[in-house]
């Protein structure tokens, strides 16, 4: 009975379930407990360390925290034997209840290490070279076959881009994350990714095969059609590491022996949408029997000088797959499709036509008077999806590398009527667990909530943007420092967070300024303002309030005080009268284009 009253779970490592591939060498461990009990709560704890699950059970050979009194159960910070590149640790805890009984053991948990030095990285960048363009460029494909012995026992692919990349390995999408590594600013920090993909490999031939986009790095950026802000290089770092039965361990990298083209994928931009043209799709490139014969060698760049560091939040996954609800053609050949609800994601459509034909679909939030869709809101960006038919048969199509923020779809371009089913909507953001909810009997204020909670959905995607749908899509501070508060009781955003707050520090200049959009794609040398660029304190702070992080203060610490300092340099009377003060950006007057300086000094 004892283990109906106290039950320990969800055991999480840096705020993460069971991570693999992390580079804190003094992570961070965490669980609940939940006792049906009146006034139950912990007292105690024990936590056991161990490298096999036969040590974890018999002698725990990394740690054992023996009998430590207290009801704390987060950011417990692990004191045990010293940790390296790639190690695994298997863990569990249990705890004691006020009347000093002791609960069962945890189920276990685990983490493991990424690679923490260097010269752990064996692999080279590589990729297909390209010029600059003022136009989006073909998305570049890479492959390599490798052999391998018999008797795999475990394999990690260490792998990361200059851009974006898609992994394959004998014919399957490999993670069920999007927009890897994720954004941040490239010359500060690259993130890598570690996948175990053990059950994809067996003796004899593989094939381990990537595709590359131009996502943050080298596609538009910012609203007067910047692209490579970061660099024009598309280029790939990839590292898997088999471990066989006998111990030995074997290394396939990424060098000048991979092989590299273009295929299907015309252009992919973030804003602008994507060009997939399925004629040119390359049959079987990601598996063995697929042909490379006229594929040119990969060539081999120079490493950047930003640090590798492993990606410390999770990832961006789909989350939901939503019906089209309503179905509408207000000119001829124009049909809409309504979802129902605004969203970020994309849409996955289902064609059936004659090969060669052009299907363009285009993505909106509102309609016309006349039915038709409303772009005007997106500016710029052409947030335009287009498909060439290959023709035999159902096809089925969603973009690789870009995503919309949209309600509506039309679909043109298509020889026979489309059905209601022919669309759905797929919900993507960064894959954050729901904490809390709120409903109450006014079903205005109901529907209040339900609007914030989807505009989280649609702006945490990797970084805490403004809007998901037009030539913006940046990390504005204000916003983000306005809105985590909620956040953090909607979702379990300390993760996310606490890799944002490393952008901001990333994107500080020298003497102080933490600027307007994180990561710093403006780069306009002293533009920052009060309130907004206050998310350098206000979001740790928040993060140290709502989930008692206090490391996230120590690593911050420098960086807030830089900011403070700079504010009482630049103060009068401790007032800013900064250039780039934004005031109220919902004032009227602002939104009649009359910004006014309220003071004068």
């Amino acid at each position: 009975m004892r283990e109906e009253k106290m039950l320990v779970s969800n055991l999480r490592c840096e705020y993460l379930n069971n991570p693999l591939g992390i580079d804190e060498i003094t992570p961070r461990l965490s669980w609940q407990s939940s006792d049906i009990r009146n006034g139950a709560c912990q007292t105690a704890y024990q936590l056991v360390a161990a490298s096999t699950l036969q040590k974890l059970e018999t002698n725990p050979d990394l740690w054992d925290s023996g009998k430590i009194k207290t009801d704390k159960s987060l950011d417990i910070i692990y004191a045990g034997k010293n940790l390296s590149s790639r190690q695994t640790v298997l863990w569990r805890v249990r705890i004691w209840d006020k009347a000093g009984e002791v609960s069962a053991w945890s189920d276990i948990a685990s983490f493991e290490l990424g690679l923490l030095k260097p010269s752990d990285w064996k692999a080279k960048w590589i990729g297909k070279p390209v010029k600059k363009m003022k136009i989006s460029q073909p998305c570049p494909y890479l492959r390599k076959v490798i052999s391998l012995k018999p008797g795999v026992k475990k394999a990690r692919v260490y792998v990361t881009a200059r851009g974006l990349f898609e992994l394959h390995i004998n014919g399957k999408r490999i993670g069920e994350d999007y927009f890897t590594p994720g954004w941040t600013d490239y010359n500060k920090r690259i993130q890598y990714l570690v996948y175990d993909v053990t059950a994809e490999l067996s003796a004899g031939s593989s094939v381990l095969g990537a595709i590359l986009g131009d996502g943050w790095f080298a596609g538009f950026l910012v609203w007067d059609k910047k692209h490579y802000l970061y660099g024009h290089q598309l280029s790939l770092l990839l590292q898997l590491e088999a471990e066989y039965l006998d111990g030995k361990r074997e290394v396939f990298s990424s060098d000048s022996t991979w092989k590299t083209t273009t295929g299907p994928i015309l252009k992919s931009d973030i804003y602008n949408g994507e060009t997939y043209d399925a004629k040119k799709e390359l049959k079987n490139w990601d598996k063995v029997e697929g042909k490379d014969s006229s594929w040119k060698k990969a060539s081999v760049f120079a490493a950047p000088k930003a640090p590798l560091v492993a990606k410390c939040h999770a990832p961006v996954r789909k989350q939901e797959k939503l019906p089209a609800l309503k179905q509408t053609e207000p000119k001829k050949g124009v049909h809409i499709f309504d979802l129902g609800q605004n969203m970020v994601g994309w849409a996955e459509i289902k064609l059936n036509e004659k090969a060669g034909r052009a299907v363009k679909i285009r993505y909106g939030e509102m309609l016309n008077s006349d039915g038709t869709l409303y772009t005007a809101n997106l500016r710029s960006a052409e947030c335009t999806d287009r498909y060439i038919c290959k023709g035999n048969g159902l096809e089925i199509f969603e973009p690789h590398f870009t995503f919309h923020g949209f309600r509506y779809v039309e679909v043109t371009g298509l020889a026979k009527k489309p059905s209601k089913t022919d669309i759905s909507g797929m919900v993507i953001h960064s894959d954050i667990p729901a904490t809390g909810k709120f409903e109450c009997s006014d079903k205005l204020v109901s529907r209040l909530q339900k609007n914030i909670v989807w505009g989280q959905k649609g702006n945490f995607l990797e970084v805490p943007t403004d809007c998901p749908q037009r030539n913006e899509r940046l990390g504005w501070t204000g916003d983000a420092q306005v809105f985590i508060r909620t956040a953090a009781f909607n979702r379990d955003v300390a993760a996310f967070f606490t890799k944002w707050c490393a952008d901001l520090s990333d994107s500080q200049s020298p003497d102080g300024i933490f600027p307007l959009v994180v990561p710093d794609v403006i780069r306009a040398k002293g533009w920052c303002a009060p309130a907004w660029s206050d998310a350098g304190i206000i979001c740790p702070w928040n993060v140290y309030l709502c989930y008692g992080d206090k490391r996230i203060l120590e690593r911050q610490y420098d960086s807030m005080k830089s900011w403070i300092e700079w504010q009482r340099r630049s103060s009068v009377n401790f007032i800013n009268y900064s250039e780039s003060n934004i005031g109220d950006w919902l004032g009227l007057d602002v939104c009649e284009g009359k910004i006014t300086k309220a003071l004068t000094p």
